[in-house]
């Protein structure tokens, strides 16, 4: 299994699990209508990443709106 990993390129480094109340950081974690992205960006911080975490917010004014925070 270890040969077929490092064939196909997958990072073989293992990463610490971090719990934040009832989210880990191994979760896929999508908020919906999450207003200022607060709580979101909070998760992100506390996990020290937030590419399993995404999203969306709906503007007052009906128009759609995307925005992507990097860290």
């Amino acid at each position: 299994m270890e040969e077929a990993r490092t064939e196909l390129g997958v990072d073989q480094k293992k990463e610490e699990e971090k719990w934040v109340t009832h989210y880990s950081s191994k979760h896929q974690i999508l908020f919906v209508g999450e207003g200022d992205f607060s709580f979101s960006l909070s998760l992100a911080i506390a996990f020290g990443s937030g590419s399993n975490i995404c999203a969306t917010s709906l503007n007052s004014g009906g128009t759609k709106r995307y925005t992507q925070i990097d860290f």
